[in-house]
């Protein structure tokens, strides 16, 4: 929301997090972003998706309901549910900050806590993660 305006199209992977589908089609729907769901398999072929009007890429780790989440990998013990945004310019990451404030989602310390706490089993969970190869994934 943060990025959006009314007329804005998005691309948003097709296995999305629930509620985060629900957004599109619900809520941002409403303020007149339009969205197409894609294939998070489909390569160069998002290129025939873009519109006039697409200004933004929804993506997310492979996987990331089964296994990439921060939920997954740094929480590691089922006791928490955290995401995360990464951004390269300083322009977004305030626009995002300040979406953030007015709309008051935040992480508690708590959630802080055990994401702090699961940083430090890290190191051993992640081999177990991939038994076959040996080795951390890359």
């Amino acid at each position: 929301m943060a990025l959006l305006d009314a007329g804005d199209h998005i691309l948003v992977p097709a296995s999305v997090y629930s509620p985060n589908r629900k957004l599109t089609t619900y809520l941002l729907s409403r303020f007149g972003v339009t969205a197409t769901f894609y294939d998070p398999g489909i390569g160069a072929g998002i290129c025939n998706l873009v519109q006039e009007n697409t200004c933004l890429f929804w993506t997310g780790s492979p996987e990331s309901i089964t296994m990439q989440a921060v939920t997954k990998y740094i929480g590691g013990h089922s006791d928490v549910l955290l995401g995360s945004i990464t951004v390269r310019y300083d322009g977004i990451y305030g626009r995002l900050g300040a979406a953030r404030q007015v709309i008051g989602c935040g992480v508690s310390p708590r959630d802080c806590s055990l994401a702090l706490r699961g940083l430090q089993t890290l190191a051993v969970r992640l081999p177990r993660c991939y038994p076959s190869r040996g080795e951390l994934p890359s």
